[in-house]
């Protein structure tokens, strides 16, 4: 893997926070960590947010397509009188 150093500001007390519990040769690793987890949880909101509304897109269609079905059976089944 290749890495890049990125300069960013953090609040103070996370700065803090990180120099206090994680050894000085581990923080970069850390800190890669820590945002890669946080990437891959919004990547999978952001997937299942699209699949619900797909999925409401579908159950919607699918309710237009039985009340026409049913529409149609009872046009047909008023003919067939």
């Amino acid at each position: 893997m290749s890495a890049v150093k990125v300069d960013f500001t953090i609040p103070r007390e996370l700065e803090e926070r990180l120099r206090r519990l994680v050894e000085a040769g581990q923080r970069s690793m850390f800190v890669a960590i820590a945002i890669r987890e946080k990437l891959e949880l919004l990547e999978r909101q952001r997937l299942e947010s699209e699949l619900e509304k797909g999925y409401k897109e579908m159950a919607e269609e699918h309710s237009r397509i039985v009340q026409v079905a049913h529409q149609d059976q009872s046009r047909v089944a008023l003919r067939g009188r």
